[in-house]
């Protein structure tokens, strides 16, 4: 399975909007439970910057490099 890698910002409300609609789709379909999307918080992710810029969160990236 391909890695997702996901950036957040804590107190976003796009990205707790964007968590609760993951949890929906694991509450209807418990087969999304096997989808890992490794989160990454903006403080945290200086390096990941580097080679995965974006602007908007949340973001989901596809490795290999596919946006979401």
């Amino acid at each position: 399975m391909k890695e997702i890698l996901g950036f957040h910002l804590n107190g976003c409300p796009y990205c707790a909007n964007a968590f609760r609609a993951i949890d929906e789709l694991v509450a209807e379909n418990p087969a999304y439970a096997d989808i890992h999307i490794n989160w990454v918080e903006d403080q945290d992710a200086h390096e990941l910057f580097k080679t995965h810029p974006y602007e908007y969160y949340p973001k989901l990236v596809v490795r290999p490099r596919q946006t979401i």
